[in-house]
């Protein structure tokens, strides 16, 4: 299982992360690929015009969302819902996708119906009640 660090390029360099994730308000998607070099390169996209530019950058995957409200991102952009991965898909884009953001038990199901690779479900561990 790889390791991705969030945000943090020269933290994921410093401690030979297998790859890092990067936002639309990180550094650019081309910077941090020649910065990282063969390392995984993961970028969010909440649009198409967003996947388009990530994938020709060179990333290796793409976390597309948010998919729903969320506790865990005080500065997320407009909820998606998961049918911007059906448009990413209609649109062409063949890398990886993991739908993120506010992906709980009740909710997975619409996101996998989407079609992504995976799903990112911090909130649904986050905030689970342990037994």
């Amino acid at each position: 299982m790889p390791f991705i660090l969030n945000d943090d390029i020269d933290l994921a360099l410093e401690i030979d992360a297998d790859g890092i994730h990067i936002g639309q308000e990180d550094e650019s998607t081309m910077s941090a690929r020649e910065r990282i070099g063969d390392k995984i390169l993961g970028v969010s996209a909440h649009n198409v015009e967003e996947a388009h530019a990530a994938v020709k950058a060179g990333a290796d995957y793409l976390g597309v969302g948010p998919m729903y409200e969320t506790s865990t991102k005080t500065d997320i952009r407009e909820v998606q819902g998961p049918e911007v991965i059906e448009l990413i898909r209609e649109a062409g884009v063949i890398l990886p996708i993991v739908g993120i953001g506010g992906i709980s038990q009740g909710k997975v199901e619409a996101v996998i119906k989407a079609g992504p690779d995976g799903e990112d479900v911090i909130s649904a561990i986050s905030n689970a009640v342990s037994q």
